[in-house]
């Protein structure tokens, strides 16, 4: 049983914690023993992290522009079409790339890759996905964003050293991917410290 004195004692610290954080509310009275409760709001409730908003927006715009263009070659891909190359001739033939045996992994091909990879990431760039406190969607972002920059050092280097040519448009989704892993990254520094209780 809690003394008038505790109680009272309590309930002042309560008052100067509240001031100081606005939404802490009181422990029931017959339960001095409860969890206390939390500065970043109602007790069990996730806080979510503070974070800029340009992250959110350039990662947004990116994806878009990415699942555009991977859209178009996927398109392309199967209509078995060369796709526009803009600046064709010399080292630059874009056909010459898509048509090729490294344009597929597995037997996948590399646009479906780039269609799925951006479709996946845009749900991850929404500003509630960023303000999320959970570690899943944190490092679950950053690190597909590192799986990405993977697949394209790959095929950039495939174009180079097996294939000899480049195709202008998977070097435009390939800087978007670079775009997009450097974006999560500095927006994922400048975010604020995760919950250690954060799930």
């Amino acid at each position: 049983m809690t003394s008038p004195r505790t109680a009272a004692r309590r309930k002042r610290n309560l008052a100067v914690r509240s001031s100081v954080h606005p939404g802490l509310r009181e422990e029931p009275a017959g339960d001095p023993g409860g969890p206390e409760p939390r500065a970043g709001g109602p007790v069990g409730r996730p806080r979510q992290v503070l974070t800029p908003r340009w992250p959110a927006w350039a990662g947004m715009v990116l994806c878009v522009a990415g699942l555009g263009l991977a859209a178009y070659l996927t398109d392309v891909h199967f209509q078995g079409a060369a796709p526009a190359c803009p600046l064709s001739g010399g080292i630059v033939d874009c056909g010459a790339v898509v048509t090729s045996r490294w344009s597929a992994i597995l037997g996948i091909p590399v646009p479906v890759l780039g269609l799925v990879f951006f479709a996946g990431m845009l749900p991850l760039q929404t500003p509630t996905a960023w303000r999320s406190p959970r570690r899943l969607v944190r490092w679950g972002r950053l690190g597909a964003c590192a799986v990405g920059i993977g697949m394209i050092l790959w095929l950039i280097s495939a174009e180079l050293f097996l294939i000899g040519k480049i195709c202008i448009d998977c070097t435009t989704v390939h800087a978007l991917t670079f775009a997009l892993f450097c974006t999560t990254l500095f927006g994922t520094l400048a975010t604020s410290p995760e919950p250690d209780w954060g799930a």
